[in-house]
């Protein structure tokens, strides 16, 4: 009886230790440094809209979204 006790006893704190290294909450963190975004006209060629896609084929670059040229 004891020891099925001492037994049961370890392998809760160790399910719950183990359960509490999974559930902490990591730190956020960047994985790259901040970009400046800009709404000045640029040398590139820019949509007049949003891209929600991009896609490549061939060596073309497709991009889909809400634009009109």
């Amino acid at each position: 009886m004891q020891r099925s006790r001492g037994l049961s006893a370890a392998l809760a704190l160790s399910t719950a230790a183990g359960l509490g290294l999974v559930a902490l909450p990591q730190p956020a963190a960047a994985l790259t440094p901040p970009i400046a975004f800009t709404a000045d006209d640029l040398p590139t060629w820019q949509t007049n809209g949003i891209v929600w896609a991009l896609a490549e084929a061939g060596g073309t670059v497709f991009a889909g979204g809400t634009f009109s040229q």
